[in-house]
């Protein structure tokens, strides 16, 4: 079977892999999910949000939980923020949008903040003096 013969069930075929793969008890589990992510990268080359948007919504879903799982927070929070986007078009979205945005607040607050700018990068006199600079 190849994409360009049955390319629904081709796709179909990996995204089952890929939940295979969260679930498989041998082999580490951070290779487990890294092999999970990469059949549902395969499956969503088919599975494209303007030919199949149900199947994306539902692939995109499972995506963005190994993601999470497996610690890649920036990019679950860039899929959790396209099925947000695609909101109400899922038909799934009653179901799951409550657990998206707990989802997102989460992996928003797992990602590294960069420390805020100072004007001038001066030592503020009075708060500053004598602190090391970080």
């Amino acid at each position: 079977m190849t994409p360009k013969m049955e390319p629904l069930l081709w796709a179909s075929a990996h995204h089952s892999m890929g939940l295979a793969y969260v679930d498989r008890v041998d082999g580490g589990r951070t290779s487990n999910l890294k092999q999970a992510v990469a059949c549902y990268s395969r499956a969503l080359k088919v599975r494209m949000r303007e030919a199949s948007p149900q199947l994306w919504a539902s692939t995109t879903w499972t995506m963005m939980e190994a993601l999470q799982s497996g610690e890649e927070w920036a990019e679950a929070l860039e899929r959790a923020r396209a099925l947000q986007a695609f909101g109400g078009g899922w038909q799934r979205w009653d179901e799951v949008a409550a657990d998206l945005v707990t989802r997102v607040a989460e992996l928003e607050r797992e990602l590294p903040r960069p420390p805020a700018p100072r004007a001038n990068n001066q030592p503020l006199p009075g708060v500053d003096e004598g602190v090391p600079d970080v």
